[in-house]
């Protein structure tokens, strides 16, 4: 579980700290001078966040401690975002984040608005959502909401699942023209599919997107405008095996589904940094 969590409002220019005890999250408070070290090895100055922008005074502090790193790679590959397919488990109680779930989920800071708030992107904001229903459980999470907005929420994504069988189709028959313009257009040496569409037990959801496995391809064509053009109102993830991550060739290598053209896994091995240790 996340042992401390932190709400900004920059507006009110307030900050709530909040740390995990054996009665739950527990709101913290500030040492007399207005620091938090409630972490080890590390000091938090809120009222340094709302200074001029001028005024560059340290929000967080730790104190230096010298010495003689030595990295050395040793067999394996290094932990990273992708490393373990996201799975989150989801319970009455929390459920505490391993480490390696942690690091392959946690998105990076970056906040963006869309009509809602991202945090890294799409996928990163569904990691983060994860990450908080394990970290609260269900019990907790029901309690963020009046019941009534919970019970037409429920009604709503019923009336949506109704029709998934229709989207899925829809989604379907988007891989399919996406493949044949790829493959005639652009001379793309192979297509393959991924991830929801090859699971129709789970129903089309809002983070659903369609995956596509895309390899030899042409230097000059731009994927990412590719996917705008294509996907018709569906979001298209490209993956080329060479770049993917290692939860994404897991799923290449146990799931895929050739869509055209000829596939070899020996001939895409993906790209992976080498596991390093500091010693």
């Amino acid at each position: 579980c996340v042992s401390n969590y932190w709400t900004i409002e920059p507006v009110q220019q307030q900050v709530k700290l909040f740390r995990l005890t054996n009665s739950g999250y527990q709101l913290q408070k500030l040492d007399p001078d207005g620091c938090y070290r409630g972490i080890e090895g590390l000091t938090f100055t809120p009222h340094h966040l709302w200074l001029p922008y001028k005024e560059r005074l340290p929000v967080f502090q730790a104190p230096y401690q010298e010495s003689n790193w030595v990295i050395r790679e040793v067999e394996g590959e290094e932990l990273q975002w992708g490393t373990v397919q996201f799975a989150p488990q989801i319970e009455l109680k929390p459920v505490p984040i391993t480490f390696e779930q942690f690091v392959s989920w946690c998105p990076e800071a970056k906040l963006e608005f869309s009509g809602y708030i991202l945090i890294g992107g799409t996928l990163g904001t569904r990691n983060a959502l994860g990450m908080l229903l394990m970290s609260l459980g269900l019990v907790e999470t029901v309690k963020l909401f009046p019941p009534q907005d919970w019970i037409d929420a429920i009604a709503a994504l019923e009336q949506y699942y109704s029709n998934d069988g229709e989207r899925r189709q829809k989604a379907r028959e988007v891989a399919g023209e996406a493949t044949r313009k790829l493959q005639e257009d652009y001379q793309i040496g192979g297509v393959g599919v991924i991830g929801d569409l090859v699971h129709p037990e789970s129903p089309w959801n809002f983070w659903s997107e369609i995956s596509l496995v895309v390899w030899d391809v042409p230097e000059k064509v731009s994927l990412w405008q590719l996917g705008q053009e294509l996907g018709k109102g569906f979001q298209i993830d490209w993956i080329e095996p060479r770049w993917c991550t290692p939860a994404e060739w897991q799923q290449i290598t146990s799931e895929m589904e050739v869509l055209a053209g000829d596939w070899e896994e020996s001939r895409h091995t993906p790209i992976r940094k080498r596991y390093q240790l500091f010693y």
